[in-house]
């Protein structure tokens, strides 16, 4: 906190630092960042993908076919 006398009148206020300014270059000592290379076959990251669509839609078809056959397996039999 400062205070200050200024012509009979007292002051009492708080002060923030000055800023520090640092002058801004442009600096090549640093290299530049390279980028990362994933590592493996490509086939191993899309065939999860491939098996969260394929497995269902074919357990989708056969228990279709299997409902389709035993309905109609109850119409004959009637």
């Amino acid at each position: 906190m400062v205070k200050m006398n200024m012509r009979g009148i007292q002051n009492c206020g708080e002060v923030a630092p000055a800023l520090i300014r640092t002058p801004k270059k442009c600096s090549s000592k640093f290299p530049r960042l390279e980028p990362i290379i994933e590592e493996g076959p490509e086939s191993f990251q899309i065939m999860p993908k491939r098996m969260l669509f394929l497995v269902p839609t074919f357990i989708s078809c056969v228990s279709y076919f299997l409902l389709y056959r035993y309905v109609n397996g109850l119409i004959k039999l009637s």
